[in-house]
């Protein structure tokens, strides 16, 4: 990663933490880099207009600590101010739909 960084803490669900750790022990790689690939993969995917949902009450997160590259945060606050969400919900969302772009991505790939 060039440039600044931010060290961040994010909460995910804990499915998609658990799909984040055995992703990043199979590619070799570390949990954080996961994380960013995910959500590198997911703010891609995101727009405007899109609904961004709130974690639900009930629901247990999981909290994960990550260095994230500058302009990845900067558009994690940009989004969450433009959709009235809270950047935990913007990242929560854009972890998950990275999760499936990556997913279907190596779905692809093996085909």
């Amino acid at each position: 990663m060039d440039g600044p960084l931010v060290f961040r803490s994010i909460y995910v669900d804990m499915d998609v933490d658990a799909k984040l750790r055995a992703q990043a022990a199979e590619d070799g790689v570390s949990k954080g880099e996961m994380c960013r690939r995910y959500l590198r993969a997911g703010l891609a995917r995101m727009n405007k207009v899109s609904p961004i949902p709130a974690a639900p009450k009930d629901v247990s997160l999981g909290m994960r600590t990550v260095y994230l590259a500058a302009d990845m945060d900067a558009a994690v606050r940009s989004l969450a101010r433009e959709a009235r969400a809270l950047q935990t919900d913007v990242i929560r969302c854009a972890m998950r739909r990275g999760m499936k772009a990556l997913d279907a991505k190596a779905v692809r790939r093996r085909a």
